[in-house]
């Protein structure tokens, strides 16, 4: 289930994990070269409690607990701009960051496609 800040998450998953360590997939370094507004540097570690969460996968465990498997974070990366990174979190060892781009920090991408994304209210 993919859901987004501007519909709410569902009160009881979590999306912040304090401060990660992170490690950087093959993809995501390439990204880091190739983003539109330059050379991205990657940061080692993450602080999620500061960060913004624009997106999170959550899914369903065995036990019927519900576990965060991917989240978005938005941090200051520039007095312009913002870095977005795609993490895995991972709280016993790194976590993975799948890809990241930056943004102008005044662009907030008005048109959301509502139909993509679970409602917290959804969730049983």
């Amino acid at each position: 289930m993919l859901f987004h800040y501007q519909l709410g998450f569902p009160p009881n998953c979590r999306l912040r994990f304090g401060v990660l360590k992170l490690e950087w997939t093959r993809h995501a370094l390439r990204e880091c070269e190739s983003d539109r507004y330059g050379i991205i540097h990657p940061p080692t570690h993450l602080d999620t409690e500061k960060a913004q969460v624009i997106e999170a996968e959550i899914e369903r465990g065995q036990r019927g607990a519900l576990f965060t498997k991917k989240v978005v974070y938005r941090i200051p990366y520039t007095d312009t701009k913002d870095m977005v990174l795609v993490v895995i979190p991972q709280v016993a060892k790194a976590s993975k960051v799948k890809t990241v781009w930056i943004n102008v920090r005044d662009d907030r991408h008005s048109t959301l496609d509502e139909s993509k994304y679970s409602r917290p209210d959804a969730v049983g």
